[in-house]
């Protein structure tokens, strides 16, 4: 639900009660709830909704019966570290007008206080009149538990990734290749390599004549992902007994910048990698790879 649809809807509720001081309390308790515990308060009933609407004022002026406004409000500049391994930081300005605003931000981010950017900084700031504008602020550790939910979260996304990756390979390959008989192959994703070291592929299928494997990142900065899944692809039709002797590499990245997104395309058409992207909810093949890179399928 878009801020304009959920204040719109928060506005309507005015004619079954609720109050001008509790529609501005509300829009700004709501304001800093998840999407989908917003949606579930604005759904229904109009009076149900109501009643789900005063409670959260309800909770919201309990935490902060006791807290002193400041005098003025305070805009500060956050950079929110990255959950997943490889993806850049994110960095946000907000203005906060009360101790009970900023309690809300914390919670809402699952994070105990926010410290200053700079190296070896301890101090951790959860009232307004403690922050500094002059200074960049991040989010001071989670909890054990809220990191430990955040970490788990983060590693479904990541396998929900490479399986919707694998699955669209495995469609794009039959189409092509359908006397190949391609199958995707959990049991042979870890794999020695030629080191002795056992590796792990997010994607395995194999085919009567050829196998292929697919590398998914949520992001990279240059071309040594490529690299690496050819570099392996290689290794397995070298040494992999489970495996036919020709094995093909696919690869697929969520988000690059500019610089990146064409050493990667050159990196695709020069070593022959199969490279898959995003289009809206579908995972596509990308057919810039040139005459050599087509030679590896009949059609794309």
């Amino acid at each position: 639900m878009a801020n304009p649809e959920w204040i719109k809807c928060l506005r309507e509720l005015q004619r079954h009660g609720l109050s001008e001081d509790d529609f501005l309390r509300a829009k700004r308790l709501l304001s800093v709830l998840p999407d989908p515990e917003r949606i579930a308060i604005l759904s229904g009933d109009p009076d149900e909704q109501v009643k789900g609407v005063k409670q959260v004022i309800k909770e919201g002026l309990h935490d902060t019966a006791q807290i002193k406004t400041p005098s003025t409000p305070k805009t500060i500049d956050i950079i929110i570290p990255p959950v997943l391994h490889g993806d850049e930081p994110d960095s946000v300005t907000v203005t906060f007008y009360d101790d009970g605003q900023l309690l809300e931000y914390l919670r809402s981010n699952q994070v105990v206080g926010l410290k200053e950017v700079t190296q070896g900084s301890k101090k951790m700031v959860r009232e307004v009149a403690e922050l500094d504008p002059s200074i960049t602020y991040t989010h001071a550790p989670s909890s054990k538990e809220a990191f430990a939910r955040i970490l788990g979260e983060a590693r479904h996304l990541q396998q929900a990734r490479e399986d919707e990756l694998g699955r669209a390979m495995l469609e794009h390959l039959k189409a092509a290749e359908p006397h190949e008989g391609y199958e995707l192959k959990e049991d042979l994703r870890l794999q020695l390599a030629s080191d002795g070291k056992v590796r792990e592929d997010d994607v395995v299928i194999v085919g009567k004549s050829k196998a292929w494997i697919g590398s998914h990142k949520t992001y990279a900065k240059g071309a040594k992902p490529v690299v690496e899944v050819a570099a392996r692809a290689k290794d397995l039709a070298n040494i992999s007994t489970q495996l036919p002797a020709q094995v093909l590499p696919a690869f697929m990245v969520e988000r690059v910048d500019a610089d990146t997104e064409r050493s990667i395309s050159k990196a695709c058409k020069d070593l022959h990698v199969l490279r898959f992207h995003r289009s809206g909810h579908a995972i596509k093949v990308v057919s810039r790879m040139g005459a050599a890179g087509r030679q590896l399928l009949r059609k794309f």
